[in-house]
């Protein structure tokens, strides 16, 4: 049995920008207001806002399963792996020259392991990675699972969804980490799934992402509350209006 914890802020994002969308409010892409034509370069991290708190459940399980080994009489399990005090959970790099889109996610997650008969309490770290390229139409899906091994789908027809105009729900702007940003006010009824979602503050306009849903710079997302442990994605990096070499795109459709 592993135990490992993944979240989704974009997907929690985009659920929360549907259920808030007012009818008659779509936007063709281009318009202003919208991502349009503008090429970005955007780097994002995911991570623990408090490692010790994050690290807590993992901890009780291992302690947990070392408890079974002793009253089985098989001695002590190898030491815990502390995770790095700068540990990430994922790195995002969104790029784009306006026309295609391109993303890769690395995902560094943490394992825990109650494996029977045997109870080796086991803990690791695992990188896995995944790139997503829409150009021309067409879909290019690939990246390296947990075993290193790098895998490619065949490019699968696309068609871009139309954009919503979902600039008018984020309304307070901020800077986070020296960026501009606009965030949406929480209602009481939310706060439980996320307490912040800020997005780029273009001035006008934000960017939207291969999905065409609003680019998620800065969130803070509870996971397990009784922990207080919150998970924080935030911006690295954040390029707008630059010249994006086509081999970037190139080399995500190459098979």
């Amino acid at each position: 049995m592993t135990f490992s914890g993944v979240l989704f802020a974009g997907a929690v994002c985009a659920g929360l920008c549907a259920c808030s969308r007012t009818d008659g409010q779509d936007a063709a892409l281009g318009q202003p207001g919208s991502s349009g034509a503008r090429s970005y370069e955007i780097v994002t991290v995911e991570r623990p806002e408090s490692v010790a708190e994050y690290h807590k459940m993992y901890r009780g399980i291992y302690e947990m399963c070392a408890g079974v080994r002793k009253a089985k009489g098989m001695g002590p399990p190898a030491p815990m792996l502390q995770p790095p005090a700068d540990y990430i959970t994922e790195r995002k790099t969104y790029t784009s020259d306006g026309k295609a889109y391109l993303v890769k996610e690395e995902h560094f997650t943490y394992h825990a392991e109650v494996d029977e008969p045997a109870f080796s309490c086991r803990t690791y770290l695992e990188k896995t990675s995944n790139t997503q390229l829409i150009r021309d139409g067409k879909m290019y899906d690939a990246g390296v699972d947990a075993q290193g091994k790098r895998y490619s789908e065949p490019p699968q027809e696309w068609n871009l969804p139309p954009e919503k105009s979902r600039e008018h729900l984020f309304t307070e702007p901020r800077m986070v980490k020296g960026h501009a940003v606009k965030c949406m006010p929480m209602l009481p009824n939310t706060q439980a799934l996320i307490t912040d979602l800020c997005v780029a503050d273009l001035k006008p306009g934000t960017l939207t992402d291969v999905q065409n849903e609003p680019l998620v710079l800065y969130s803070r997302v509870p996971i397990v509350q009784k922990l207080q442990s919150v998970m924080v994605t935030e911006p690295v990096s954040v390029k707008v209006g630059l010249t994006i070499d086509p081999a970037v795109f190139d080399a995500a459709a190459a098979p």
